[in-house]
């Protein structure tokens, strides 16, 4: 009666819906229960895009020390490399700013002007390396410079009068070149004592 048929099944009674009404039961638990599972969905969604972003900046951050460390190792082999080579260069080697003063004075450098390194670093070149009566023309080169960029004496080799510190003087081969991609700017020069010249008195 009304769709409604009683089974003995075994002894036992069981009540059937009508299909129509059993699928429109269903839609109705559906209905209320889909809010909770889009919600748990939402969060759970949420949760993983979370890690995943957490992930992908602790990665960025372990990529970044990585190629710091890297450049890190990079200038130091470089460094390295760098002083090996100017400390073992028989030339004196005399790096200097833009204002003349020194920044590097290697051992052929303290042996060839009589002066510590230690006492050299920061001191105008001029004043450590040129007789006197020639520092005049040094300091009309770096205002030169200065003014328009010409650095008259880069890439040549000249023959100069230089100084030690005790005062005696020597005839020196001095070949001064810019040091490239650096700013800002600094010079190298090397210089070594004319030994087939008289030396100057």
């Amino acid at each position: 009666e009304d769709g409604i048929r009683d089974h003995c099944v075994t002894g036992v009674q069981t009540c059937a819906l009508p299909i129509c009404q059993m699928q429109e039961f269903a839609q109705e638990i559906l209905s209320a229960i889909r809010p909770r599972l889009e919600s748990a969905l939402e969060i759970d969604r949420i949760r993983r895009d979370g890690l995943a972003a957490e992930r992908r900046e602790q990665q960025r951050v372990i990529d970044a020390l990585r190629l710091q460390n890297e450049l890190s190792q990079r200038v130091i082999s470089e460094s390295a490399l760098k002083a090996a080579i100017i400390g073992s260069a028989l030339e004196a080697i005399i790096i200097v700013d833009d204002h003349g003063r020194i920044l590097e004075f290697n051992p052929a450098a303290e042996a060839t002007f009589g002066l510590a390194r230690s006492d050299a670093l920061g001191r105008p070149m001029a004043e450590v390396c040129i007789p006197p009566e020639l520092r005049a023309s040094h300091e009309a080169g770096m205002e030169r410079y200065h003014a328009t960029g010409e650095i008259r004496i880069a890439g040549r080799r000249l023959e100069l009068p230089a100084q030690r510190a005790d005062g005696r003087r020597f005839l020196s081969e001095l070949t001064v070149l810019r040091i490239q991609d650096q700013e800002p700017a600094a010079f190298v020069a090397f210089m070594r004592e004319d030994r087939k010249s008289t030396r100057l008195n």
